[in-house]
């Protein structure tokens, strides 16, 4: 009697993208608690300096992988994407207001619902299947 081995199949467990996920959540909810602890900023001035920061971040990690300059692109790809930049202000600006003004649990409600305003406005605007 010979018993037959079964094959094993090594898991790739993508560590990067973890940690990025991960980063994502850290970052984002500490973003909650900056913007409302920012006495001094109104909202804007909040995200005017989040911004900054942000762009800062991303050109240095597009110069560290030498890649082109990432924020002409956003300025040049026509209007659809210029509408986009406006969309994200808008809804950046609003989330922050909302954790300014009132509690945790309505601001991170109304952050939440983001994503879902975007669906319905790409349907009704793009006519893009949902």
């Amino acid at each position: 009697m010979t018993a037959t081995a079964t094959p094993r199949h090594a898991t790739h467990i993508p560590i990067g993208a973890s940690l990025m996920a991960l980063g994502a959540g850290v970052v984002w909810s500490f973003g909650a608690v900056s913007a409302r602890m920012a006495n001094h900023a109104d909202p804007f001035q909040y995200l005017i300096w989040r911004s900054v920061g942000v762009l800062v971040v991303i050109e240095a990690i597009a110069a560290f992988r030498r890649e082109p300059m990432l924020l002409p692109k956003a300025y040049t790809s026509g209007k659809w994407m210029l509408w986009a930049d406006f969309g994200l202000l808008l809804a950046s600006f609003m989330f922050v207001y909302a954790v300014k003004t009132t509690t945790a649990a309505n601001a991170s409600f109304l952050g939440s619902i983001t994503p879902l305003a975007a669906v319905v406005l790409a349907r009704l605007v793009l006519g893009e299947r949902l």
